[in-house]
């Protein structure tokens, strides 16, 4: 049995102690189960299998892609995340930026605000 609702990927049905790599499982994602069939081994629960076309519902082996979840992130938030060099770059210009003690005593003293608020003091 296979599930396609709003749910971004086929699922399938897998009764309890039916197949080898998903045992005690019921619904699992239908790319999970290609993948893991392809490799011979059940996946961690670490590694995400991406669709290089961001197609859910196409599980042709060739549209599969094992990441980790650092790499799954990268991937997805290529265009969102600085470079290193631009990191740096920023790390440099703040670091000669000091808070003066008025402004370390004007910070601490909202934080104390904040958790009186929060406390309901």
């Amino acid at each position: 049995m296979v599930l396609e609702m709003a749910y971004p990927y086929r699922r399938r049905y897998i009764p309890k102690g039916d197949h080898p790599l998903f045992l005690g499982r019921k619904w699992v994602d239908e790319h999970r189960i290609i993948m893991a069939e392809k490799l011979g081994r059940p996946l961690l629960k670490t590694e995400i299998v991406h669709h290089k076309d961001h197609n859910g519902f196409n599980n042709n082996e060739d549209n599969l892609e094992l990441l980790n979840w650092g790499e799954h992130s990268r991937l997805h938030n290529k265009g969102h995340i600085k470079s290193t060099e631009e990191r740096e770059k920023r790390k440099k210009a703040l670091k000669g930026l000091k808070r003066t003690p008025e402004q370390c005593e004007n910070i601490r003293q909202a934080q104390l605000r904040y958790h009186k608020q929060r406390k309901g003091v």
